[in-house]
């Protein structure tokens, strides 16, 4: 029977991912063991695991929790959920969550156990991180997947090279074809190769069976030009009807996660907490405004008036967070909370003309603080716009040092090709940017964005304008991810990066430093402007 989400169960009995914080979430726990039936000396079920980006507990800004039945029953590791992030962030974004395999322990099992004395221990299977959800999309016509089994090393040719050249290393779905004499491995439709002649042998008669069924054949496969390694079970044989197309599209993939639309699906813990006091009558509770009708003016203040209840029902705590299918791109539209607050509206049109006042006396004040400093930086940037271009003229001399054995051209302001939307360069000197990259160490507001432009937007940006004064580019190296530094640019509001680029001449490899700033328009383009260093 298929998952209710995106299956990242291991092929194998393996539960070797250990799941923490279950003391916290002892109340699912024991419904798992009313529920689910022993096997053995534990109990066996599918979960899920679910990436919070809001979690406000979490050290590395965001957690993974492993949940049954949409209820946490504890986090993965915060040192171990690294390597799943790209593609459980993917998955959040597409409104799925990843179907894993998890193994309960208790000794609630045992006959002399205490009451209350409650031992649990959860492990959960998953695939290896890398290997849960291809690079790329499923087939559009119908399909079927081969189980994973042996990884078997594809015959490829030069052609690999045209169809995957620009495509990232990792995991793809690959589909077969029968052709004469063996079987076709291709890409997105493209051929990449071929299967050995003894794999193509013992999986013909299976690709021969679904092709009479119209279906296509997928498996998959780690892509690593130009090597193919495709994990297939050349001995699985169809004993039912065939699980047509068993995994969804998901959101287009983005090379930095942090660049999908992550919706929050944090939950609070089901442990019990201390009675709170009584409210006021003067201070019902929106629980209170929910449960008793508004025209019953008495029945609504003794309800005002009694303590809130002890424990939040299942109804709310399931309320708390979206469930896969609702956490789609679109924004949650407000709850019935909000709605029943409204219509029980009652406080007088005073108090709220009150409330106004100092609303508009702080617009005011922020109208002065923002606007009329934005202003005066525009006018400044007119009168200083002379000394700019002396500044783009000085810069070509330090580039041209390099023209001989670093292959870089000799102007160092080009406007980019790639980006035609972009306007003018950024108001900024080249020695004021070299002095604000001099001593910049590490990445700071890797999580913001400026007018929709991530710090890896910007990167990417600025690797284009570096490489446009290259003689060389397709031979340059860039440094990675960990490697570059930058920060975001209060005036005017963009980002200031810096990094390096090595280049192979006659002589060895030459490592030059390269600055940018890069001050985002619109969501879609921006100014930039980058710079070669010593």
């Amino acid at each position: 029977m298929p998952p209710s989400g995106y299956d990242a169960r291991p092929t194998t009995d393996w539960y070797g991912q250990r799941v923490v914080s279950t003391a916290d979430h002892a109340i699912v726990l024991r419904e798992i063991v009313a529920h689910v039936p022993r096997s053995g000396n534990f109990r066996l079920f599918d979960a899920t695991l679910v990436l919070e980006i809001d979690n406000p507990q979490a050290s590395s800004g965001y957690a993974v929790s492993v949940r049954w039945q949409s209820q946490v029953l504890g986090y993965l590791p915060d040192s171990d959920i690294e390597p799943y992030f790209p593609e459980l962030a993917r998955l959040a974004a597409s409104g799925v969550d990843a179907v894993v395999k998890a193994r309960l322990w208790t000794n609630m099992d045992d006959p002399s156990h205490t009451p209350g004395s409650e031992e649990f221990t959860v492990t959960v299977g998953v695939q290896p991180a890398g290997e849960i959800v291809p690079l790329n999309d499923p087939p559009l016509a119908q399909w079927v997947l081969i189980p994973r089994g042996t990884a078997i090393t594809a015959i490829t040719d030069r052609q690999i090279f045209k169809v995957a050249k620009n495509r990232d290393s990792g995991h793809y779905l690959v589909t077969l074809h029968l052709i004469t004499g063996g079987i076709e491995i291709r890409l997105d439709d493209k051929y990449i190769g071929t299967l050995p002649a003894s794999t193509s042998e013992n999986m013909r008669a299976l690709v021969e069976s679904y092709d009479k069924q119209g279906l296509v054949v997928a498996c998959h496969a780690t892509i690593d030009v130009p090597d193919v390694l495709v994990d297939v079970n050349p001995t699985y044989k169809e004993t039912g009807k065939p699980l047509v197309s068993p995994l969804p599209a998901l959101a287009p993939y983005r090379k930095h996660p942090r660049d999908y639309h992550i919706p929050g699906r944090y939950q609070k813990s089901r442990r019990p907490s201390p009675a709170a006091p009584p409210q006021t009558a003067a201070q019902p509770t929106r629980v209170s405004q929910l449960q008793q009708p508004q025209p019953q003016v008495q029945a609504a203040s003794a309800s005002a008036n009694a303590a809130p209840p002890r424990n939040t029902s299942r109804q709310d705590f399931a309320a708390s967070a979206p469930s896969p299918q609702s956490a789609q791109f679109s924004p949650a539209p407000p709850t019935s909370q909000y709605r029943g607050t409204a219509a029980a509206g009652t406080a007088p049109a005073s108090r709220t003309k009150h409330r106004l006042i100092p609303l508009i006396v702080i617009t005011g004040v922020l109208f002065f603080l923002i606007i009329v400093p934005v202003f005066i930086s525009c006018v400044s940037q007119l009168t200083d716009s002379a000394s700019s271009t002396h500044s783009t003229t000085g810069s070509s001399s330090t580039s041209a040092t390099y023209s001989d054995e670093s292959s870089v051209s000799e102007s160092t302001s080009s406007a980019s090709e790639d980006y035609a939307s972009e306007s003018a360069e950024p108001d900024i000197s080249d020695s004021d940017l070299t002095e604000d990259t001099r001593n910049m160490t590490g990445t700071t507001g890797m999580n913001e964005k400026i007018r929709g432009w991530s710090v890896f937007q910007a990167r990417e940006l600025c690797h284009r304008r570096v490489a446009q004064q290259l003689r060389s580019p397709q031979s340059a190296t860039f440094e990675s991810e960990s490697e570059f530094a930058a920060r975001p640019n209060a005036n005017p509001p963009g980002w200031v990066l810096a990094g390096y680029v090595d280049l192979p001449q006659r002589s060895g490899i030459v490592r030059l430093t390269w600055a940018c700033a890069v001050v985002p328009v619109s969501s879609d383009s921006a100014q930039s402007r980058a710079i070669l260093v010593r």
